[in-house]
């Protein structure tokens, strides 16, 4: 914990048994191989993925991962989000330098994680993360709306701030392990240079202290500790792989998060 005090993040840090993340892996291939041409595919990538794929809400929910989630924020927290940051062989997609916090809309900040889970080797050659060590003391830092089409974000948000990639501290992980890191703490990732894909979730954990700030609607899965918040509607637990019940759960829990990504 020293170092996610200090730095901002905690790097290669085991949680999922490597046998986990092979079968996590192979549950993901599958899917991209039997849906990668849906018109939804890139939705149900970038949003609460776990509200249809009931294999990464196992994961999610494994006990490493949570021991994760409360030795950051406390016993008491919610699964708020799930994404799958994919880069295939070769692709230019990256993340410009962000801080996750810039369009939650909840509060406190000091109360929110995110969790990284790699499924396969990690690496700055195939687009690993980098993080800026004790970014996240500066707090909430202005940011502006790309439309780069080649960013993995949206709309292609970056930090304003000019920032020297010098100082960043590149990450290198093997199946099973993750990093986790502050809302605050400014990262980012360039392109996939190598010829195998890069495969890994993320993961948004959530105190049950932290609520929507007003004006503000969301959702979020209970996963341990006393079920104390009231200012999130619950997700459900999936039942099978892309249901019909899965995916008008999925959508309503998008039509809550909409106000937050307007680009009004």
């Amino acid at each position: 914990m020293d170092d996610y005090t200090s730095a901002g993040f905690i790097g290669r840090t085991p949680l999922i048994s490597t046998g986990h993340a092979e079968e996590a892996r192979q549950h993901l291939e599958a899917f991209i191989q039997s849906h990668g041409e849906h018109p939804k595919f890139a939705d149900w990538c970038y949003f609460k993925s776990h509200m249809i794929m009931p294999w990464l809400l196992d994961l999610a929910t494994a006990p490493g991962v949570v021991d994760a989630a409360t030795s950051v924020l406390g016993p008491d927290i919610l699964l708020w989000n799930s994404f799958i940051p994919f880069k295939p062989p070769h692709s230019q997609g990256h993340f410009a330098w962000h801080q996750d916090a810039t369009y939650w809309h909840l509060t406190p900040v000091e109360k929110m994680v995110t969790i990284w889970i790699a499924l396969s080797d990690v690496s700055p050659e195939n687009g690993s993360m980098s993080f800026l060590p004790g970014s996240h003391h500066q707090g909430q830092r202005p940011h502006e709306m790309t439309k780069d089409t080649k960013s993995l974000l949206r709309r292609g948000q970056r930090v304003l701030d000019s920032i020297d990639d010098s100082q960043a501290a590149p990450s290198t992980l093997q199946p099973g392990e993750a990093s986790i890191h502050h809302p605050f703490t400014l990262h980012g990732s360039a392109g996939n240079n190598s010829g195998a894909w890069r495969l890994a979730v993320a993961l948004n954990f959530v105190s049950a202290d932290v609520n929507p700030k007003p004006g503000y609607r969301e959702s979020a899965l209970y996963v341990a500790g006393e079920d104390r918040n009231t200012s999130f509607e619950r997700d459900p637990v999936p039942d099978t792989l892309l249901s019909a019940t899965a995916i008008a759960a999925l959508d309503h829990a998008a039509s809550l998060a909409a106000a937050r990504y307007s680009d009004v």
